[in-house]
């Protein structure tokens, strides 16, 4: 029994290599390269979907104002803000701005990092790239 692959991640299947190309590359060499392209295509198309849904739901529950709320109380209240004048607010909102970018990222690394992983040492290691 074929196994079904969906039309949007068929790669392009030659049932012999033409003329040059069959001197560079025999048929197993072949069938291995669309292989490979084949599990690359569909573990992009599912790495796609998963951040794609993580993205949705931290927007969807709000989650950058979530930790903007919990970051500005300790940034209002370190020694050097204490006792400065309504300009400074500028400075504090920075700082505010500087943490929400840095704690959105170290979050989308811990998402990514799993993905990343698996594909290096689960898919390059199969396919004979990661020795």
């Amino acid at each position: 029994m074929e196994e079904q692959i969906p039309n949007s991640i068929k790669t392009i299947k030659y049932k012999d290599i033409d003329g040059v190309e069959q001197d560079m590359v025999n048929d197993e060499e072949f069938q291995k390269v669309q292989t490979y392209s084949r599990e690359k295509k569909q573990f992009a198309m599912l790495r796609t979907w998963v951040m794609t849904l993580f993205n949705l739901t931290m927007w969807t529950m709000n989650w950058p104002a979530k930790i903007w709320n919990y970051f500005q109380p300790q940034i209002m209240a370190d020694k050097h803000f204490k006792g400065q004048d309504y300009a400074n607010t500028y400075v504090n909102d920075l700082y505010l701005a500087l943490t929400l970018i840095m704690v959105m990222t170290l979050i989308e690394m811990v998402v990514v990092t799993p993905f990343s992983l698996y594909f290096i040492f689960g898919i390059e290691q199969t396919h004979g790239f990661n020795k």
